[in-house]
């Protein structure tokens, strides 16, 4: 009778569905909220849809913060943390990574202070300007064209909360940041009286779209990003990237709605 329990059960494990494990991933970020943050609901909207799209592909996703320079070069030769999130398209990192589908669209505006009447229309409109930038970031070719044939002063600092700093003192004239991240630094780094010194104006510059990246090192590297792009497209048919917008436009993201306890 036991004999026959025993071949039971093991025809019926023959005939029950496999399940198959869940596949595994290790992505690097950075802090760069509402997108992207260690403090944030989902790591920020960036980092959802990311980990949303793996999981549409029953691929899960192991993250690690750190400074985004270390961010890229682990990306980048490191044999574990193989894939980053998120950057925008340049022909240096395109020499080693591959370039997933468009995650989220950036753009810039021209932060200024509220006692300095600003407006522009053309970038030839910025002569005589100094202009607070962050290093390693792109500000569009057409910035930079029109820059180098005015009387323009370029002020390149390492982190978009000294460029605040430094307008709030009057140091530079204006800043260009991602107007949700600067909406983000000033809630979260001023008093009441300094945010309303600081003004964004409405025209935006240097709209582009931001990308996971992942090491042609990799193994299997190619297979990942087409089941990534697979899942983000499952995520667009079914409404679900519509439905994290609307969470980042009531402010589920922003840090102010959740501060660190």
């Amino acid at each position: 009778m036991l004999s026959g329990l025993r071949s039971s059960i093991f025809l019926l494990l023959l005939v029950l569905p496999r399940v198959n494990a869940q596949e595994l991933i290790h992505i690097t970020n950075g802090e760069w909220p509402p997108y992207l943050s260690q403090s944030l609901p989902g790591f920020g909207l960036a980092s959802q849809i990311v980990k949303e799209a793996f999981e549409a592909e029953n691929i899960k996703v192991k993250w690690l913060f750190a400074p985004w320079a270390r961010s890229y070069e682990l990306a980048k030769n490191e044999n574990q943390w193989y894939a980053s999130a998120v950057w925008s398209d340049a022909p240096d990192a395109r020499q080693h990574f591959h370039f997933s589908d468009e995650v989220i669209t950036t753009s810039n505006v021209f932060y200024y202070r509220k006692d300095h009447d600003f407006d522009w229309q053309s970038f030839y409109d910025l002569n005589g300007k100094v202009i607070g930038v962050t290093r390693n970031y792109n500000y569009g070719e057409e910035f930079y064209k029109a820059i180098a044939e005015q009387d323009v002063v370029l002020s390149e600092v390492t982190s978009d909360e000294q460029n605040f700093s430094m307008l709030l003192k009057g140091r530079i004239d204006i800043f260009a940041n991602d107007p949700l991240v600067g909406q983000e630094q000033i809630a979260t780094l001023f008093n009441a009286a300094e945010q309303s010194q600081l003004v964004a104006h409405p025209k935006k510059f240097a709209e582009r779209g931001l990308y996971l990246i992942i090491s042609k090192n990799a193994p299997n590297g190619e297979k990942l990003l087409e089941r990534f792009n697979k899942g983000l497209a499952t995520l667009k048919k079914q409404g679900r990237l519509n439905a994290l917008y609307q969470q980042l436009e009531s402010g589920y993201y922003s840090a102010k709605s959740n501060p660190i306890k």
